[in-house]
């Protein structure tokens, strides 16, 4: 019985770790700033950033994941609005169009504003995101990479986080 449960356990401690996604290059340059807000506690987006070498060229790692919701905690709802903001902003706007989603009973809201776009590949793209997310008080930026490898296909690739200039 009790070679079962250590059995069960390491079992759980596999999959658990298989799905995470622990890449070291991501979270050693992952980075989140907090954003001042004005006096109407309005989300507004800083200016455009300068976007290092490194960041530009860095390596593609994962897909959608939790790296999005800024170290918020969401609830399935705000999850699905965000991820649904961001897939809408890299499909279907240009570049510095925002798109916004909010939950208005939990005071909480965020936007997506895409600001380089380039291309990737022989027949792939890349874009470069802003994503905000204002929870009452508390606001946070991060800036996401996401590539196509090919303008046919449907998943997008994901690298966050490395050295950005204002």
């Amino acid at each position: 019985m009790r070679f079962y449960k250590i059995l069960i356990l390491l079992i759980s401690i596999l999959i658990f770790a298989s799905c995470a996604k622990i890449d070291s290059w991501t979270f050693d340059n992952y980075q989140i700033d907090e954003v001042n807000l004005n006096k109407s506690k309005k989300i507004i987006l800083p200016d455009i950033p300068v976007l290092s070498d490194q960041f530009i060229k860095s390596r593609l790692c994962c897909r959608y994941d939790f790296l999005h919701q800024l170290s918020f905690i969401l609830n399935r709802n705000e999850k699905k609005n965000l991820q649904a903001a961001v897939f809408y902003a890299l499909e279907k706007t240009n570049d510095f169009e925002v798109v916004g989603w909010q939950n208005k009973k939990n005071h909480i809201e965020g936007k997506i504003r895409i600001f380089f776009s380039m291309p990737y590949g022989t027949y792939g793209y890349c874009r470069f995101y802003q994503n905000i997310i204002r929870k009452k008080q508390k606001a946070r930026l991060a800036i996401f990479k996401a590539c196509k490898l090919s303008e046919y296909s449907p998943y997008w690739q994901f690298s966050s986080g490395a050295t950005v200039y204002y």
